[in-house]
């Protein structure tokens, strides 16, 4: 029971330290904000489908799951209460501390150490990789990776319990893999990206222990429950995409769906992918230089992955070497990883090279992140034990931690996405006027954010977005479906506007407008920036 009592404690220390610290860190700003984040929500639960298409780009058809929470908090029932909204936002990085802390602690259980000081070891190397860039940098964002991170990292401690002694014992060992593949999977279903974790996890549980048959059992129930989880967060979704797109996951895998909506080639970002031998060999040491940009959109600086990645290679290193003399297991005493530490090993290395890949995107790389400091630990301990033939120092330890810590702190640069000084209301536009029946015309993201507000104001106004991949789709079903919708509509048309930019304007000359500039109405918000909408005339082309 105090076990208990000591975890509950433990979790709202740090539900309280999430939400702190996104207060501190000020108002959520980023650029998917403005652009889907708050649509995709207000566009589901209130039945847009039917009125609007493809108003916030590609990403109108992304899983609008997560957004529900930050759409009620800001758009509905705490507009007027900016810092609560941030507090309630900060509460996913406070789980993903408390399973960060015990996967720490439980490494640090099985690692050869004397003196251990296991709580204060754990909670160095936890805060060693939850103080890095990418999480950090999302903490109460509605990017949704924290969030995501945290289911992923819950299930890790259930895998971890499974692979446990004490589960054997009790025969709860299979229990607790279920459990962690259905928060594998909800975190998948509830966006996709994380579903480069559940291999990891198979792999990992499959390699963790001696013995085929038993790894096989473990992995097909990981499997069968992560199909579960994903089919309770996903499945509603990619059933209702089936139905308006003809592809389950539109619009990612259209070469082998073939909807017919877009053109049948890769949806992934790639620019963001190593592109030489050396780089794929050594790509976290490319993230100490903030000069260009490698994983992420904005420049940042970060040397935990490289620190991390640096002692996981040395100590490789050191095992073949010893291996090669075949001296280690006749003049030393065999020091063997854990059933545990071996999985986490495999877990994070293999979803590392899963992540880089098919994305290399850093955003997205948050639960491994905030592994590096037990990563770091098992790098050092390790080995020097099976070098010196006696435990590694748990005090030497802590020093490494803090002391890498501290010099990462020292050195990173925080990627900036986009933050805001607290003000209410927390969701807010300017009064914009339309005409009864209006039609608005995003051109070119990110606007979608303000459309909840301009629809408030003028009920009945319908939007139509145009990005570059709506104006390369000519030809496909999305193109045609999009023009049939804008040449049914019989009332005014508008342009929105981003810093009276037009792109396209041989698009809005097919589509059959001309765009006068005139009577234009600019309109701003805190979070979107100044916008600018103006009629269009029509010049009498049908268009499609």
């Amino acid at each position: 029971m105090t076990n208990v009592f000591r975890r509950a404690g433990l979790l709202l220390a740090c539900l309280l330290l999430g939400g702190a610290l996104s207060v501190a860190l000020g108002q959520d700003a980023n650029w998917d904000l403005r652009n889907y984040h708050l649509y995709n929500a207000w566009a589901l639960l209130t039945g847009r489908w039917g009125l609007d298409m493809y108003a916030a780009g590609i990403q109108t058809y992304f899983n609008p799951l997560l957004d529900i929470p930050y759409y009620h908090a800001a758009f509905i029932h705490l507009v007027d209460r900016p810092r609560v909204v941030a507090f309630l936002m900060g509460l996913p990085f406070g789980l993903l501390a408390f399973a960060t802390a015990s996967i720490a602690r439980s490494a640090v259980q099985d690692l050869p150490l004397r003196s251990p000081r296991p709580l204060l070891l754990a909670f160095c190397a936890a805060i060693f990789g939850l103080s890095g860039a990418a999480t950090v940098s999302q903490l109460g964002t509605t990017f949704n990776e924290i969030q995501v991170a945290a289911l992923v990292l819950l299930g890790v401690m259930c895998l971890l319990r499974a692979l446990s002694g004490e589960a054997d014992t009790r025969g709860r060992g299979l229990g607790f893999v279920l459990l962690g593949g259905l928060l594998f999977g909800l975190a998948a279903g509830a966006k996709l990206t994380a579903a480069v974790y559940a291999p990891a996890a198979v792999l990992g549980l499959f390699r963790a222990r001696r013995g085929w048959r038993a790894g096989l059992v473990r992995g097909v129930a990981f499997s069968a429950a992560w199909s579960a989880g994903f089919a309770l967060t996903y499945g509603w979704w990619g059933l209702f995409l089936y139905r308006q797109t003809g592809n389950p996951v539109f619009p990612f895998f259209e070469s082998f769906f073939r909807s017919g909506m877009v053109p049948p080639v890769s949806a992934r970002e790639m620019r963001f992918m190593p592109e030489t031998t050396l780089e794929v060999l050594f790509y976290p040491f490319h993230w100490m230089d903030d000069s260009t940009l490698t994983v992420a959109d904005v420049a940042f600086k970060d040397p935990r992955f490289a620190v991390a990645y640096g002692a996981l290679i040395l100590a490789g290193l050191g095992l073949l070497a010893t291996r090669l003399r075949g001296r280690a297991d006749a003049v030393r005493p065999r020091v063997l990883l854990t059933a545990r530490l071996r999985f986490l090993l495999i877990f994070c290395g293999s979803a590392f090279l899963v992540w880089m890949g098919l994305f290399s995107i850093l955003r997205y790389l948050v639960p491994v992140e905030a592994l590096l400091g037990v990563l770091l630990l098992v790098a050092v301990a390790v080995p020097l034990a099976r070098a010196t033939g006696r435990p590694a120092s748990g005090t030497g330890m802590v020093l490494l931690l803090v002391g890498a810590g501290v010099v990462s702190a020292a050195v990173t640069r925080y990627p900036e996405w986009g933050r805001l000084e607290h003000a209410p209301p927390t969701a807010e536009l300017a009064n914009v006027t339309l005409p009864p029946h209006s039609l608005v015309l995003a051109w070119a993201p990110p606007q979608a954010y303000a459309m909840p507000f301009i629809e408030r104001a003028n009920p009945g106004t319908r939007f139509l977005g145009v990005t570059g991949e709506l104006v390369s789709a000519r030809g496909y079903g999305l193109w045609t479906q999009w023009t049939a919708r804008l040449r049914a509509h019989h009332g005014p048309v508008f342009i929105m506007l981003i810093d009276d930019e037009l792109h396209w304007p041989e698009v809005l000359g097919e589509l059959g407008f001309s765009l006068p500039r005139e009577h234009c109405q600019k309109f701003s918000s805190r979070v979107s920036g100044e916008l600018k909408l103006c009629p269009l005339v029509r010049e009498g082309a049908a268009p499609g």
